[in-house]
């Protein structure tokens, strides 16, 4: 089988989902930065946000002080240094960074074909 390791044994023995998602309307910032404490290697991607939301979300960004690895042009996110700056190198990023959390913020990200 492909899925192998330590990580994947740990989730395939509970019910657990592998990953979770939030979905409300309004988000208190600092119970998000509670719940990312404990990571020591964060990235962030950033999908479409709605223009109301990109000043707050780029202000969120400033004091998490993780690396956004991709920020989608449909984000709004203008001010945010990106380490990728080619899409497709994205899975590249993630290979050397190993990040023990990966925060995605707004929509599922658009990718170009390789």
């Amino acid at each position: 089988s492909a899925l192998q390791g330590a990580r994947y044994a740990t989730w395939a023995s509970h019910d657990d989902p592998w990953t979770s998602t939030t979905s409300v309307n309004t988000i208190d910032a600092s119970q998000i930065m509670d719940a990312l404490r404990p990571s020591k290697r964060g990235v962030v991607v950033v999908g479409r946000l709605a223009p109301k939301d990109v000043e707050d979300v780029s202000n969120f960004l400033e004091e998490l002080h993780w690396p956004v690895i991709h920020a989608d042009v449909r984000s709004g996110i203008r001010d945010v240094d990106v380490v990728v700056r080619r899409p497709n190198a994205v899975l590249e990023a993630l290979r050397e960074l190993k990040p023990d959390c990966v925060l995605q913020l707004g929509a599922a990200p658009a990718f170009a074909p390789a």
